[in-house]
Order: C-alpha cells, then sequence, then structure tokens
C-alpha cells in the first residue's frame, strides 16, 4: 500500500480510530491503570505545517477525537494563533523541543531554553503537561538526541511542572 499523508487519508484514519479509545498523551500518562487493547494515542508533531495541524485538529473534532499537538519554537517564537486555534478544538498542545540542538550541545543553556519557552507557552494561555524531544541531527558530540536533556537531568520533568 503506498504511503498517502493527506487530509483525506487522515480522515480515513480518524473514521476507523473513532471505533476505539483514544487518547491524548496527557490522558494516556495520567490514567492509574493501562487501557484494554486496542487503543490509539493520537500524537502529531507539527513542526512547521502549523496550518496543516490545524486542518488536522479539525478532522479529528469532527470525528470526536483529541490528541496532544506538538508544536516547536521558529527562530525562539511560536505560532501562538495557530496553537489556540488547535487547544480551541479540545486538543492537547505541547513543547516539541530542540533545545540540545538550538544551543548545541550545551546542556546549561538548553534546560534554561526549555523552561523559558514553557514559561512563555504558559503565559500565552497554554497549559502544558507533556513535551516531545525533536529528532534532528546533533548539532554537537555532547549528545545523541534532544531526549538526553531529560535522561541526564530526570528532575527536569518535576521542575519543568511536566
Amino acid at each position: 500500500m503506498p504511503l498517502d499523508f493527506t487530509f483525506a487519508a487522515f480522515d480515513a484514519f480518524c473514521q476507523q480510530a473513532a471505533r476505539l479509545p483514544v487518547f491524548t498523551v496527557a490522558g494516556y500518562l495520567s490514567r492509574s491503570t493501562p487501557p484494554h487493547t486496542p487503543y490509539v494515542i493520537l500524537r502529531l508533531d507539527v513542526d512547521y505545517r502549523e496550518s496543516h495541524a490545524v486542518q488536522m485538529a479539525r478532522i479529528a473534532a469532527r470525528h470526536d477525537l483529541r490528541g496532544s499537538f506538538y508544536f516547536r519554537a521558529h527562530a525562539g517564537q511560536f505560532a501562538l494563533e495557530d496553537m489556540r486555534a488547535v487547544s480551541a478544538l479540545g486538543h492537547e498542545v505541547g513543547y516539541h523541543f530542540e533545545t540540545l540542538d538550538t544551543c548545541r550541545g550545551d546542556y546549561g543553556q538548553a534546560e534554561a531554553l526549555l523552561l523559558k519557552h514553557l514559561d512563555h507557552l504558559r503565559a500565552a494561555g497554554f497549559d502544558i503537561h507533556t513535551v516531545a524531544a525533536h529528532g534532528g541531527t546533533p548539532t554537537a558530540p555532547t549528545y545523541r538526541a534532544n531526549l538526553d536533556l531529560f535522561t541526564r537531568t530526570p528532575d527536569l520533568f518535576e521542575r519543568a511542572d511536566l
């Protein structure tokens, strides 16, 4: 079967997924027991196509599905209006971080930037509960992936209120 990344294909996916229990990432993580299988965790990395994310959020909402949409910062800025549109449809908005990449592997700077971005998003009215590491190519030999920030500093989850 050929890959199909169209809105029509996503609509068909949502139609099928609506027959199962569907969770946001935060919703899944907050459960005290795992759900019965099968189930779906609807998680989308927005990257640089915020308008596509809004359209996908509308499609999912038409099927009464709620998902987690992870947004990146572009040159230190977030697409707040698109994020608000996704949130207004009942979806979870999360932060798709790449701070180790941005800070060229400097853990102290990367942690400070992550906390700054979370503060900015929360000040803008977003209730951020989860983050997702971007999978870019490392920009320095001090790390293998952006997730290393949390692996090396496990208390950062608590300090970041995640």
